[in-house]
């Protein structure tokens, strides 16, 4: 009889502590692709999302140009559909469900942008690095080069971001290379 008293004294106290630790396990579903920049300069390093972009067409991001270091605000759009489909295309290709490691543009003199890049595919989350896609080649590279997969993934990045910012940029790995991204 106590137990069954017992029992009933402390069962709102039980289902209370269970609907808290519910409420925070609801967890945004993943992107479909998470890029995480690195800038390394001579005397500094800043960590941002370069990008994120949803099945839904959600993206979220960071606007490094104009950031408030007392509060990073990760800014929302949703990108059209057509650049969800393209990106979706891009992810669909199984050459990009096999990237992985480290690829390198040119080199920076003082300065080098790193994205790690997480992608969920067909056949699962992926993750690999891209050093400094956004330089011109006129220094050199080095390490393992940025391959055609890549190129295709980082310019299609590199469209969403620009749109979502309002910038009309396009660089050096896909200036007039358009062909290879657009079918």
């Amino acid at each position: 009889m106590t137990r069954v008293v017992f029992g009933l004294i402390l069962l709102p106290t039980i289902l209370s502590a269970q609907a808290q630790n519910n409420v925070g396990t609801t967890a945004k579903p993943r992107p479909l692709v998470e890029v995480i920049a690195t800038d390394h300069q001579i005397n500094s390093k800043m960590k941002y999302v370069f990008l994120r972009a949803f099945a839904d067409g959600a993206i979220e991001y960071h606007d490094p140009r104009h950031v408030d270091l007392f509060e990073p605000v990760l800014l929302r759009k949703n990108m059209p559909t057509e650049q969800l489909n393209r990106l979706k295309e891009i992810l669909s290709d199984p050459e990009v469900g096999k990237l992985s490691g480290e690829y390198n543009g040119g080199r920076g003199v003082d300065t080098s942008l790193r994205w790690d890049i997480t992608i969920k595919t067909e056949s699962g989350v992926h993750t690999f690095t891209i050093w400094n896609f956004t330089y011109g080649l006129e220094h050199g590279v080095w390490g393992r080069p940025i391959t055609k997969p890549v190129r295709k993934l980082g310019c299609v990045l590199e469209d969403i971001s620009n749109q979502a910012k309002g910038l009309d940029d396009h660089c050096p790995q896909c200036k007039g290379r358009r062909s290879d991204v657009k079918k």
